[in-house]
């Protein structure tokens, strides 16, 4: 849920996250930043931090039988490949507010990682003609038309500077082959 958008690369979020036993559902209230590195690094980056309050927004109450956990700090990095793959990064320091041995910790780092890629590229594949991305992308279609338009001219640049670099192979072997 955004509870505020400030700007398309600034929001704070609300999330509820169904985790498996041993532990009960968490949410998080999270400010985010985006930054499109696309042009000097071929990156968009994210990161963000847990809140407690931010201004005049109404931050939701912690439900029964939930417990809001704390993001230190989290970072995620955005690599489009085409239009179709994306190479994604996540580092987060994340405190679940429960006390758990390292061998538990080391598991669910491990499994939990795995999950919030599953449910991510389900979300992300929503956006081919349903779901609540999907819906989402065709309510706001500016706000990501926005965030897609660097993505597209970086991808069009790279392609057009692969393009040129097999049309300079393809030269250089035919000279080398005719003298």
């Amino acid at each position: 849920q955004q509870l505020r958008i400030m700007s398309v690369y600034q929001q704070l979020i609300y999330l509820k996250v169904p985790l498996p036993w041993p532990l009960s559902t968490r949410d998080i209230v999270v400010e985010a930043h985006g930054f499109d590195e696309l042009e000097h690094e071929g990156d968009m980056v994210i990161t963000g931090k847990s809140v407690k309050r931010y201004d005049d927004v109404k931050i939701p109450k912690v439900e029964d039988g939930s417990t809001r956990l704390e993001v230190h700090l989290a970072g995620g990095r955005l690599r489009p490949i085409t239009m179709n793959k994306v190479e994604v990064t996540v580092v987060a320091n994340v405190d679940f507010k429960v006390y758990l041995p390292n061998a538990v910790v080391n598991w669910l780092s491990k499994t939990l990682a795995y999950y919030a890629f599953v449910q991510f590229r389900a979300k992300a594949t929503s956006t081919s003609g349903n779901g609540a991305h999907y819906e989402r992308v065709k309510e706001k279609k500016e706000t990501y038309a926005q965030v897609m338009e660097p993505v597209i001219t970086f991808l069009a640049k790279k392609e057009e500077e692969a393009a040129k670099a097999r049309a300079q192979a393809a030269e250089k072997e035919k000279k080398t082959e005719g003298g």
